[in-house]
């Protein structure tokens, strides 16, 4: 038996020692181990005492002192017979035996850490990289290029469908940017037509013609009103600092119109603005009433004779309605339902050799409002000959409507 106990032995420096229930030694092996063979019988202690205090130690590792030095001793628990194991082994044998588990427990240690410093290493560059790639990219829009295209929208990770989702925007910023970009050079465009028809020479030449007749006359200050009003026509129209305007600037505009078109045929037409205060805040388009009175004047009133042009507001709900009034020549139904036609854009209008607006007054007028407020605008015509014509433009009294339709031009 001691053979094979022997086994459980790493070097000389160890002793062991199993014992009964009644703490009779069993078997023995080693010199740290108190007990003696005498003959056939069985093994006694050669140091009853510190044999006592190894059969009374508890269960675990232990520091006992002997004749021999120190040692560690390491008592297991009792088996099914009642029988325990005792381990002894030297306490330098043990230390070095404690350090070098502790050795190889730090090496194995470290080489964990660095494996699992590499695989995390390894692993964060799979994200921060396409990351990393994707904020250059961003970065790229701050200096206006709207074009970079990525890999990365194929991957089915989050990071792929964060670049899918920017790559959408991206593509829906550019188209923004397209509309918007026609819908400027479309309001210039627009916007230049009206002042070309605003400030025509035939309007000129007419107006310098009235104020040489006054000269003649020596009406001063007749003279002096036209010129001021002239003058006004001429900046407001120039004048492109603002799309909109208050109703009050525009309305102020078309009395020195009407003033200029008085001098011209004389007192044969009247006219009147019956509009509330509170309404003459309201923002409109620059220039949006004079294409209308223009017409009522050259196609109403002067074909008349005579005759009465009147402006007026009124708001329904979040509406501002603006009419324009007159008791001229009026219009057929063939000739309403053209330029209706021309609203639409299925007939093109153009002007009269002489300078005078037609439908492209109220073409020009209608494709303004579009520009500016998409579908929240229209124009309503009501003409009977020999009775007038009425034409009211409705558009949003709130300007917010404008803001969120230039936000969003599709």
């Amino acid at each position: 038996m001691s053979r094979e106990l022997g086994r459980f032995l790493y070097d000389q420096t160890q002793s062991y020692a199993l014992f009964n229930t009644f703490g009779d030694i069993i078997a023995a092996e080693g010199d740290l181990v108190p007990v003696r063979s005498v003959g056939p019988k069985p093994l006694e202690a050669s140091s009853p005492e510190l044999l006592r205090r190894l059969i009374e130690l508890p269960n675990g590792i232990h520091n006992v002192q002997s004749p021999v030095g120190s040692f560690m001793a390491t008592k297991s628990n009792r088996n099914k017979l009642g029988w325990y194991f005792v381990s002894l082994t030297k306490e330098e044998t043990f230390q070095q035996s404690v350090q070098g588990l502790t050795s190889r427990i730090l090496k194995l240690g470290l080489l964990w850490y660095v494996l699992l410093f590499v695989c995390v290493l390894a692993i964060s560059r799979q994200v921060t990289l396409p990351i990393r790639k994707l904020a250059t990219q961003m970065d790229r829009i701050k200096d206006g290029r709207l074009t970079s295209h990525t890999d990365l929208a194929g991957r089915s990770d989050e990071i792929g469908l964060l670049a899918h989702s920017f790559q959408t925007m991206l593509k829906r910023i550019q188209l923004l940017v397209e509309d918007i970009e026609r819908t400027e050079q479309k309001k210039k465009n627009v916007e230049l037509r009206l002042l070309m028809n605003q400030i025509r020479p035939h309007f000129l030449y007419n107006t310098l013609t009235c104020i040489s007749s006054l000269s003649k006359q020596n009406k001063n200050e007749l003279i002096e009103e036209t010129v001021r009003s002239l003058i006004l026509i001429l900046t407001y129209s120039i004048d492109r600092k603002n799309d909109f305007v208050p109703l009050q600037h525009e309305l102020d505009s078309l009395r020195a119109y009407v003033q200029i078109q008085q001098m011209r045929y004389g007192n044969g037409i009247a006219f009147d603005i019956d509009v509330q205060a509170e309404h003459e805040a309201y923002p409109v388009p620059k220039m949006i009433l004079q294409p209308l009175v223009e017409n009522a004047i050259f196609h109403g009133v002067a074909l008349k004779g005579e005759g009465h042009i009147c402006v007026r507001t009124e708001t329904d709900g979040g509406t501002l309605r603006i009419s324009v009034e007159d008791n001229g020549h009026g219009m057929p139904p063939e000739k309403l339902e053209s330029i209706f036609r021309g609203l639409s854009g299925d007939e093109e209008q153009t002007a009269k050799p002489d300078g005078r607006m037609t439908g492209i007054g109220l073409a020009n007028v209608m494709e303004r409002l579009k520009l500016h407020y998409g579908e929240h605008s229209e124009i309503l015509i009501e003409s009977v000959v020999g009775r007038g014509t009425l034409i009211t433009l409705a558009i949003p009294a709130d300007w917010s409507v404008h803001l969120d339709h230039l936000s969003d031009p599709g």
